[in-house]
C-alpha cells in the first residue's frame, strides 16, 4: 500500500501541482494560421509557469504522410509540427501528440442527427464496429487486420513529426466493442486489453511512452461519478485492468467534483498504474481530484497533472493570458464553481472555465 501524505488538505493547489515531475497541459494542435500564436504562448506562459508536457489532440487531423487518405481537413501540417516540436523543445517541454482509438470514430451525435466517420472507417467503412442507439460516437472494430497497421504507421509519422518519443493513444469512450462477427462472443476486457498492449509495444519498440485515457478501466458499479458510463465503464471493459502492461500511463480524467470526493487516484496507486491526475473546467473539482492525487504522492505511480481544455486553442490561449496580470495581483478567479455542463459544443464556456482552472493550477498571486 502507497504511504498517505497528511498534508494533502493543507498544501496550495500550485504546490502540489508543482511537486510532480510531470505538469501537463492539453490543446488542439495548431494549424498554419495560429502557429505563431502557439509559440508565443509556449515561450512567455507555458514555459515560464513549469509546464513540462504539451499534450496535442490531432486525432486524424493531421497531414499523416503514411496515409493520406484518413486525413480530415482542416489538419496540422508537418511543416507546423516542425515549429511545434522546436519552440517546445528549446524551452524543454516534451511534445504528447494524440490520436484516438478504438472510439470517436465520428462526431458526436447530435439530437436527430446521424454520425459521421471519420478517419479510417470513412475510408474503410468495413472497420467499423456495428454501434448501439444513442451512443456518442463510434468506434473502429479493434481485431480488424487492417487497423493495427495503419495505427503503427500514424504513431510513427507522429513520433518523427513532432521529434517525440511520447505518444497519447485515447482508448476514452469505447462504448461499443464485441458486436460484430470478428469478435463477437470475446469478452470486451479482452479485446480491450489487446489493443492497449499491441499498441503500447509498438510504442516502446520506438523507444516511446503509451499514455491512455484511464475511463475505461474503471468499473462504473464501483466508482460513482456523475459521467457513469463515459468517465467510467459499463460495457465490461474495466477487467482490462489487471491484463494491461503495468508502464503505460493512466490520463485519470474527471469533470465535476463528487459528494464523496474523488476515489481513482488510490485505486491506480495500489493497481500499479502510473498516473495523471485531469482536471478540466470545474475549479473545485480539479482542487478534488488533486488532492486526492497528493494523498497517494509518496506512491510512485502518481507522477503528475494534466490540464485539458477541449476548446478552441486560441480562444484558450486569449483568455488564459487576459486573466493572468489581474489574477496575480488579486488571486481572485471570478468562476461559477457550480457551473460544470460538460457539453462539448460550449467550446468558448470551456475555454474560459480551463483558463481559470489553469490560474489555479499554474499561476501564483500576491
Amino acid at each position: 500500500m502507497p504511504m498517505i501524505n497528511s498534508n494533502a488538505y493543507m498544501s496550495d493547489v500550485r504546490d502540489i501541482v508543482s511537486s510532480f515531475p510531470v505538469r501537463a497541459l492539453q490543446l488542439y494542435a495548431p494549424k498554419e494560421e495560429d502557429i505563431e500564436t502557439f509559440e508565443h504562448f509556449i515561450e512567455n506562459t507555458v514555459a515560464p509557469l513549469g509546464v513540462t508536457h504539451v499534450t496535442l489532440t490531432l486525432y486524424y487531423k493531421f497531414e499523416y504522410p503514411s496515409h493520406p487518405e484518413i486525413v480530415e481537413q482542416p489538419a496540422t501540417s508537418v511543416s507546423v509540427a516542425k515549429r511545434v516540436a522546436a519552440v517546445c523543445r528549446k524551452f524543454g517541454i516534451t511534445v504528447v501528440p494524440e490520436l484516438d482509438i478504438p472510439g470517436h470514430q465520428s462526431d458526436v451525435r447530435r439530437e436527430n442527427m446521424p454520425m459521421v466517420p471519420r478517419g479510417m472507417i470513412r475510408a474503410y467503412p468495413d472497420m467499423q464496429e456495428p454501434y448501439g442507439e444513442g451512443h456518442s460516437t463510434l468506434s473502429v472494430c479493434t481485431r480488424h487486420p487492417r487497423l493495427r497497421p495503419i495505427v503503427y504507421d500514424m504513431i510513427d509519422d507522429l513520433m518523427d513529426a513532432f521529434e517525440t518519443n511520447v505518444i497519447h493513444a485515447g482508448f476514452d469512450e469505447a462504448l461499443d466493442l464485441a458486436k460484430c462477427p470478428r469478435c463477437k462472443g470475446v469478452p470486451e476486457y479482452v479485446l480491450f486489453a489487446e489493443l492497449v498492449n499491441d499498441v503500447n509495444r509498438h510504442i516502446k519498440s520506438r523507444g516511446g511512452e503509451m499514455w491512455m485515457w484511464g475511463d475505461r478501466l474503471l468499473d462504473g458499479y464501483r466508482f460513482p461519478t456523475a459521467n457513469v458510463g463515459y468517465e467510467t465503464s459499463l460495457n465490461n471493459t474495466a477487467r482490462a485492468v489487471d491484463l494491461i502492461d503495468r508502464d503505460v500511463v493512466i490520463c485519470d480524467w474527471h469533470y465535476n467534483p463528487e459528494p464523496m470526493g474523488h476515489l481513482t487516484p488510490s485505486y491506480w496507486a495500489t493497481k500499479g498504474l502510473r498516473f495523471l491526475a485531469c482536471p478540466f473546467n470545474s475549479v473545485f473539482g480539479c482542487e478534488q481530484l488533486i488532492r486526492a492525487t497528493h494523498v497517494v504522492k509518496d506512491s510512485p505511480n502518481a507522477i503528475g497533472t494534466y490540464l485539458t481544455t477541449w476548446s478552441k486553442m486560441s480562444d484558450f490561449i486569449r483568455l488564459t493570458e487576459e486573466k493572468i496580470p489581474a489574477y496575480q495581483q488579486t488571486g481572485v478567479i471570478h468562476h461559477d464553481e457550480n457551473d460544470v455542463t460538460s457539453d462539448s459544443s460550449n467550446s468558448h464556456k470551456f475555454a474560459d472555465q480551463s483558463s481559470n482552472v489553469f490560474l489555479k493550477m499554474y499561476v501564483r498571486h500576491d
